[in-house]
């Protein structure tokens, strides 16, 4: 990010739990706008651009990438596809197009569970 400001899995992970905290949000999307609605990008871009220039530092990301962040990690983390994809309202068969890579990963965590589960 611009002028090293890098924001770490924690951070975010705090950051997102002290908004559902707060927002009292459940289930549902994260993130409404003031109506009641889901944000469209250009909500995104205005946020991101005030709170940029609020913080003096360049926007080095687009609203894209908070998405495929938090989809990367949830796989890497071993949250199951089905789950993540109807997060993300895709099919599974896009996120595994989109996101084979993180869930190939995962292959030597799932062997090191099914070894710790069978006692080897």
């Amino acid at each position: 990010m611009a002028d090293g400001v890098r924001w770490s899995r924690r951070t975010v992970a705090r950051c997102s739990l002290d908004h559902l905290e707060h927002s009292g949000i459940t289930s549902g999307p994260l993130f409404l706008t003031k109506s009641g609605k889901r944000p469209s990008e250009g909500n995104y871009w205005r946020a991101l651009s005030l709170a940029s220039e609020r913080a003096r530092v360049e926007v080095a990301f687009y609203p894209y990438l908070c998405r495929h962040f938090a989809a990367s990690h949830w796989l890497s983390d071993g949250i199951k596809p089905p789950q993540v994809a109807q997060w993300l309202g895709n099919s599974v068969s896009v996120l595994h197009s989109t996101y084979a890579h993180v869930i190939r990963g995962g292959e030597e965590r799932a062997l090191a569970m099914m070894r710790a589960a069978f006692g080897q």
